[in-house]
């Protein structure tokens, strides 16, 4: 039972194949009944905040590791440009 279970799956990815935000379709990261804060939507976008109420870690880790490079980029500039 537990080989069909893993068959009918298709859509995730193999521990070592890397997703991407880009790849990920909307319906499949949280219920459509998920409340997302606004504000994360707004500053980063909707799937990031989608990922954060995700019930999967794995999209939580991937929309962390995108706020993170995303704030090291806009420091990284504001630090130049003084």
């Amino acid at each position: 039972m537990y080989a069909k279970e893993m068959e009918a799956k298709p859509e995730e990815p193999d521990e070592g194949q890397a997703i991407n935000l880009n790849q990920l379709d909307e319906n499949d990261i949280a219920p459509g009944d998920s409340e997302m804060d606004s504000r994360i939507e707004n500053v980063f976008g909707r799937k990031v905040a989608l990922c954060f109420v995700s019930s999967n870690w794995q999209y939580k880790e991937m929309a962390l590791k995108f706020v993170m490079r995303s704030t090291e980029k806009y420091l990284t500039r504001a630090e130049v440009n003084q």
